[in-house]
Order: C-alpha cells, then sequence, then structure tokens
C-alpha cells in the first residue's frame, strides 16, 4: 500500500531484500526500542468482535492497540530528531488486515488467520508518501531514516554494529534519582525520567561518550518516562516535528460504508490537536472517515470515540 517503499519493506522485513553494504551502517547510529505492549490489549484484538462487513464499532480495540504502538514509536522520532539516528521500527501489532475494498471479519474476503498479527509496516504508515522522501526541513524539521524491523537479525549486519549499544532504562531501574532527568554514560548505560527535556536529552545523546555507541536502545520503562519529552521542543521545532507526525501515519481501509471506507491512523491521538486535514480531535479521538469531515455511521453504540485523557494515561 505504499507503492515501491512499502514493497522493498516488507521484502527487508523478511531479510530478502539485497541491500549494499553501507545499509547495514550509519553514520549517526541506530534507534532500537522495546515497546511492551500489554497482554489484555493483545487479547482484546483476538477478531472475535469483527464478524461480518466491517463497521466502525468494532474498531476500538485495534485503533486503541496501534495507536499505543505509534505513541511509543513517537518517542524515538523525536530522540531521531535530536540525534539524527536512524530508527529501527518496531513490530507493529494489529488486529485488522487492509485492503482496497471492504472488509470481512476484519479480513481479505476469503482470507482468514489468527489475530492479532504483526501487520506490514505499510499498512500503518505513509511509506511512500511522507517516509521514503525527503520533506521540506522549514516545514517538517530534520529528515528521519528507518530500518525494518527484523534489522538486527540480519546476517550482514557486522558484530562491531551490532554489539555497540547504549541501554536507556529508567532512573529507578537504577535505584536513584537524575538530576535533570537524564545520566551520563556508565558502563554502556544511561538513565532517564519523565523529568528530561528535549533539550537536556539533545545533550545527553550527543556527548562524545554516547555517539561511540551505534545503537541507543531504549527500554519499555524509559520509552514510559519519556512519553511526552517531544512536547518540550522548542518552536519552531515543536511545530515542525508535530507536522511530521501528522503525515507519517496511514489508514485503515475498508468499512462497510465505502467510498470512502477508510480511517487515518494519528501519531497526536493522546492530545486535543487539528490532523493534517485540519479536522478537530478535542476531548475524544473520533473516527472521522476518509479526508474529509464526514464522522463513521455508528450502528449500536452512541457517542462514539475513544478518550483522549484515556490514551495519553496509558
Amino acid at each position: 500500500y505504499s507503492g515501491t517503499p512499502g514493497k522493498r519493506e516488507r521484502m527487508r522485513a523478511e531479510l530478502l531484500f539485497d541491500d549494499p553494504p553501507e545499509y547495514f551502517d550509519h553514520e549517526k547510529g541506530f534507534i532500537a526500542m522495546h515497546i511492551d505492549v500489554p497482554q489484555q490489549m493483545l487479547d482484546k484484538c483476538n477478531g472475535e468482535g469483527l464478524k461480518g462487513p466491517l463497521i466502525a464499532d468494532v474498531l476500538d480495540n485495534h485503533f486503541e492497540l496501534v495507536h499505543y504502538q505509534l505513541l511509543r514509536l513517537r518517542t524515538a522520532l523525536a530522540i531521531s530528531s535530536v540525534t539524527g539516528r536512524a530508527v529501527i521500527m518496531p513490530p507493529i501489532w494489529c488486529e485488522i488486515d487492509k485492503y482496497w475494498a471492504q472488509l470481512q471479519d476484519g479480513n481479505i474476503p476469503g482470507t482468514s488467520w489468527k489475530k492479532p498479527f504483526i501487520c506490514p509496516l505499510d499498512h500503518v504508515l505513509d511509506l511512500e508518501g511522507h517516509w521514503a522522501r525527503v520533506l521540506p526541513p522549514d516545514a517538517f524539521g530534520p529528515h528521519i531514516e528507518w530500518r525494518e524491523r527484523s534489522f538486527l537479525q540480519n546476517p550482514r549486519l557486522s558484530a562491531s554494529v551490532n554489539q555497540s549499544r547504549l541501554l536507556v532504562d529508567t532512573c529507578s531501574s537504577h535505584g536513584g534519582d537524575c538530576p535533570g532527568g537524564v545520566t551520563g554514560v556508565q558502563d554502556h548505560k544511561m538513565a532517564v525520567s519523565s523529568a528530561a527535556d528535549m533539550h537536556a536529552l539533545h545533550v545527553a545523546f550527543n556527548t562524545p561518550e554516547a555517539t561511540s555507541h551505534k545503537i541507543l536502545e531504549l527500554s519499555a520503562g524509559a520509552l514510559e518516562a519519556l512519553h511526552g519529552a517531544w512536547k518540550t521542543f522548542a518552536q519552531p521545532q515543536l511545530d515542525q516535528f508535530m507536522n511530521r507526525l501528522k503525515h507519517y501515519p496511514s489508514n485503515t481501509c475498508c468499512l462497510q460504508e465505502h467510498p470512502p471506507g477508510w480511517v487515518w491512523y494519528d501519531f497526536l491521538a493522546d492530545i486535543p490537536h487539528k490532523d493534517r486535514f485540519n479536522r478537530e480531535f478535542k476531548d475524544k479521538w473520533i473516527y472521522y472517515r476518509g479526508d474529509q469531515g464526514d464522522l463513521a455511521t455508528w450502528y449500536n453504540r452512541p457517542n462514539p470515540g475513544l478518550e483522549v485523557a484515556a490514551a495519553a494515561a496509558a
């Protein structure tokens, strides 16, 4: 669903693409992350509620799952913006397949498999439109490179790169406080807390001790601790980063009411905002259908929408 970049990424994820040697190194290094998806969230996305044509009433579990992961990926993207490191994508779990026409039981008609499943990255992200191309930096901030989810398992990745890791964990896991929200490097480890802002992270992650490591490895705890750090970008960097986030997602497709039968994913689903189509999200993240201001039709429940506050606290 993302043209050549989408096809290439799928082949890379399965270790089937013949990249040149320089693909397996990077001048600034890489960012790896561990997203700890709650088991209860995965268990809810078992496909049992998806019987029949896809309607908006049954989207909540899938969107809660995908957005949970995108909000953690957002933290890694913010750190990439201040370090220049390429982001190694995490596996993205989904409950719903993607198609150019109406889905049946959450699947392309005639197919079926166990849910949830790790979906292709182009199901969720617009690789062709806004990841593969270099966007104008004055509007979107610095370009962010990425690698596929299986990058660290590729036998062509040298041990000198793969073993050069700087583990970033929480201050509490290190048994102490972090003045300013972030510590220096010690024994190939750093610690962060929710007190860290983007300026402090920029300084800490760009010291010679930090940049000497090829891979900056963010623990699940570190992702949680730094969940809101991106909001501390100074202007115009904050607006540029938010603009990039607004253009990075793709959509799910297709609902019974088609066309348009798609709903866009959202890297800002946990805060009030306007999306790339200037549609407003207030206290609830709501299901707009297509690219206009049309709300998806609900058949079995009133007041549809995911609570923004609940998503932020998740």
